[in-house]
């Protein structure tokens, strides 16, 4: 009688994607940036192909933003070891050069808990890279003049290409690739990545913002030819070319008076225990619908379709606005206008709250939640430096109780979110068309600490409360519709704890992040006619 195999579900991860990805000059930031995302999907897609066909039984699990998941079968232990040694040796040879390092783990999935124990074995793996590998710890003197078996496995097979062996910048060559071909075939560890590889039609993975899709672009252009000193070699805006983090924060600086681009991470919370709850094909669904959610959900019903506007009644495609540098199985990150990247996170998060998958799916009888971090900067700023500002945004909004968004390095929950970009837009508004002074938005500050004195108080001070409305109004009718917005929530949240519903105090740095807004959106406009 032939014995029952034992099943084990192996994990191959990426090391090393943010720093790979973001180790980049500003100049020609936005193409390489892409090209080096678009790279590492084609490694994680290759490397499972390789797994999977290096494995006796193999059943794909999931496949995905660096990571990948195959359940393979093996008759003991000692077996299953053997095979996956042989795939880590081939591996190892392949990047021993390499900036980016795939490895391998795997652990029995008949016993209980299996995936807490493969992401701690995981995490084991990483610290022992290469361990059987004598050679990998040889000194070696480097050469000016390297052999191209040598040279990483990126270099060597962008060198092959003809459109891109006399560039300079090979990661911008290979994003023109992209474009103009729409896809890339690469052979790599001894599989093809082919058309059907690289059909993501209806996914965010390889989508760029183009010229073509900004509704000024005419305009626009002749703004740039005006100051040529500035864009000297930018001002001729073809439809198929990238639209570069410039011109991103020139399209925000044109819309609201202020010329930064946002940077937004997030993630899934409490996926770990999600999965570890789980058994093999539950977690395998779980696997698909956050996948579909983060690629081909955001694309079709946000990405590609929305529009957005944070003052006044102008609205514009996301699709011309927003840069999607990465976007994985449960996470993604995003580049863009100031404005465009806020509104997209509160799409995102309402995209999110109502899709029926994601809603089908339940930790401790509760729904699942995601976490994000947003940082607004200068176009200017080094691109190196993008990866650590969000990751410590986004530690921020987990380490705050997740389910949160961290902003001007403050944590908020989801609704005070809404409810900030909500007063902030009706706040601008309401300046613009009235002609408030901009000095309004000190009292709004100013005011916290009274909104904050008053919810230190037993009971609710009816009599100070209308003093503090009344410091922020003066009576005067064009600030009743912003002092009601800005006391609605507050007030609420008063009665809440008067009646024992709600034992949290109200976050008062509500209202300087409102005023902060609201001071982006009421600068000096950008002309594009001067």
């Amino acid at each position: 009688m032939e014995k029952e195999q034992k099943k084990y579900l192996l994990k191959g991860d990426i090391s090393g994607i943010q720093e790979f990805i973001f180790n980049v000059q500003s100049d020609g930031a936005a193409k390489t940036l892409k090209a080096k995302s678009y790279y590492v999907q084609i490694l994680g897609r290759l490397a499972c192909k390789f797994v999977l066909g290096m494995l006796k039984t193999a059943e794909l699990f999931y496949e995905g933003g660096g990571v990948f998941f195959i359940k393979f079968e093996a008759v003991d232990d000692n077996q299953a070891e053997l095979e996956i040694d042989k795939i880590r040796s081939i591996l190892n040879e392949n990047q021993r050069y390499e900036d980016l390092l795939i490895h391998l783990s795997y652990i029995d999935i008949d016993g209980d808990d299996f995936w807490l124990k493969l992401r701690e074995h995981s995490n084991k793996e990483k610290l022992r890279f290469f361990a059987n590998d004598i050679h990998y710890f040889e000194t070696y003197t480097k050469q000016e003049e390297v052999e191209i078996s040598q040279l990483p496995q990126i270099e060597r097979w962008l060198s092959k290409l003809s459109e891109i062996r006399s560039e300079s910048n090979q990661f911008k060559a290979l994003t023109e690739i992209m474009v103009k071909k729409k896809n890339i075939l690469v052979k790599l560890l001894g599989v093809e990545f082919d058309k059907d590889d690289a059909n993501f039609r209806d996914s965010l993975v390889n989508k760029l913002p183009f010229w073509k899709d900004y509704i000024e672009k005419d305009n626009y252009e002749v703004y740039r030819k005006k100051n040529i000193d500035v864009y000297p070699d930018n001002h001729h805006l073809k439809d198929y070319n990238i639209i570069d983090f410039d011109a991103l924060g020139d399209f925000a600086a044109h819309r609201t008076g202020t010329g930064k681009i946002g940077i937004l991470k997030l993630d899934v919370d409490n996926l770990g225990k999600l999965f570890g709850s789980a058994g093999y094909d539950m977690a395998h669904k779980y696997s698909k619908v956050f996948s579909q959610f983060f690629t081909e959900t955001i694309y079709k019903s946000l990405y590609e379709t929305k529009k957005f506007g944070l003052v006044g009644n102008s609205k514009e495609h996301y699709k011309s606005n927003i840069y999607p540098i990465f976007a994985g199985g449960d996470d993604c990150f995003i580049i863009g206008g100031w404005d465009a990247v806020l509104c997209f996170a509160k799409g995102l998060h309402d995209l999110f709250g109502n899709d029926s998958a994601i809603k089908s799916i339940k930790l401790d009888n509760k729904p699942i939640t995601f976490s994000a971090g947003i940082v607004l900067i200068d176009p200017t700023h080094p691109v190196r430096n993008f990866s650590e500002l969000t990751e410590n945004a986004l530690s921020q909004a987990k380490s705050s109780g997740k389910n949160k968004v961290s902003v001007f390095g403050l944590s908020f929950s989801w609704s005070e979110y809404k409810h900030i970009l909500e007063t902030s837009k009706l706040i601008a508004d309401e300046m613009i068309t009235n002609n408030i002074n901009r000095s309004y938005l000190d009292k709004i500050r100013k005011s916290a600490k009274g909104f904050n004195a008053l919810q230190n108080k037993d009971g609710i001070e009816f009599d100070r409360i209308y003093k503090l409305k009344y410091y922020l109004s003066k009576n005067d009718k064009n600030l009743g519709d912003i002092v009601e917005k800005l006391f609605e929530p507050y007030y609420k949240a008063l009665l809440d704890r008067l009646l024992g519903k709600n034992a949290e105090q109200y976050d008062v740095a509500i209202y300087p992040a409102i005023a902060r807004i609201a001071e982006f959106l009421t600068k000096k406009r950008l002309n594009y006619e001067c």
